[in-house]
């Protein structure tokens, strides 16, 4: 079974570590796959990264494109900058088609389906996900 994770894009764009953290828990064989939300979510993450160090921001350049082959899926889901920043318009998102979970810088007002960078790990609610499953 896959499951659509919204992640913020300054969130995993805001460090080397933090993309590298992030990205490789996703794809089809983790059962985990990041949602374009917004629709230029690789463009935004790209930005965010423009303090890394040109070394790290070509390598993350590269991820991402590959990161569109089998970690990133089109969304549909629209993104409306009146109602705020990126995790406003995700938590709307979620109430009209949930996410599996929501993945943020911070999460200022405690919502349950959102899990914050520093706090993920794989025995997370939010991130495990059954990978396999006997036939």
């Amino acid at each position: 079974m896959l499951f659509e994770y919204a992640v913020e894009p300054q969130a995993i764009g805001s460090s080397w570590q933090n993309f590298r953290y992030l990205i490789e828990k996703f794809g089809f064989d983790r059962g985990r796959l990041i949602s374009r939300f917004p629709k230029k979510w690789e463009r935004e993450v790209y930005n965010s990264a423009a303090q890394m160090k040109p070394i790290e921001r070509a390598r993350l350049e590269i991820a991402l494109k590959e990161a569109k082959q089998s970690k990133v899926v089109r969304s549909g889901r629209p993104y409306d900058p009146a109602l705020g920043s990126w995790l406003q318009n995700a938590i709307a998102q979620h109430v009209a088609v949930p996410f599996h979970a929501i993945i943020a810088d911070n999460n200022p007002t405690a919502h349950p389906q959102v899990a914050t960078v520093d706090e993920i790990d794989e025995q997370d609610v939010l991130i495990a996900v059954k990978q396999d499953s006997p036939v």
